[in-house]
């Protein structure tokens, strides 16, 4: 084999590699990355937008609707079917099976911060798209 050859097969080896591995995934992806879609939303009823909150505890309030919450993980995925996480400030700090819950926030800076809630799928993966809703409220003092 001529020289100038071997130098560009060797050239293209690793495109080769990289097209081999993933244009398949492109072309026919995996069932586990199609995630379901839901026609639930949720919504925050309290805190308010922009509530000035005191104390140690939280009172979160959501509504979701054309959802269910169910109890427990499974596998077997449906559209109207999961769970609830909250996030504070970008880290999750619930991941709950209710629309009511109290939110410790006793180390909680004074000013504003951000809620969001996610419902997710009973795998506890999002649905695409995500179902969110965010609400920012002030911590107010002790």
């Amino acid at each position: 084999m001529a020289r100038p050859v071997a130098w560009g097969l060797l050239a293209i080896a690793p495109v080769a590699f990289v097209a081999s591995v993933i244009v398949p995934s492109q072309l026919w992806p995996s069932p586990a990355a199609v995630r379901p879609s839901s026609t639930a939303t949720i919504a925050f009823v309290t805190p308010t937008p922009g509530q000035e909150v005191r104390g140690n505890m939280l009172e979160v309030q959501l509504q979701l609707r054309g959802g269910r919450i169910v109890p427990s993980s499974s596998t077997s995925l449906t559209a109207d079917t999961g769970h609830i996480h909250v996030f504070l400030d970008g880290a999750i700090v619930s991941m709950t099976y209710g629309e009511r819950q109290r939110l410790p926030i006793s180390g909680l800076e004074d000013g504003p911060h951000v809620l969001q809630a996610e419902f997710v799928a009973a795998d506890h993966a999002p649905f695409d798209p995500r179902v969110t809703a965010v609400e920012q409220f002030i911590k107010e003092g002790p």
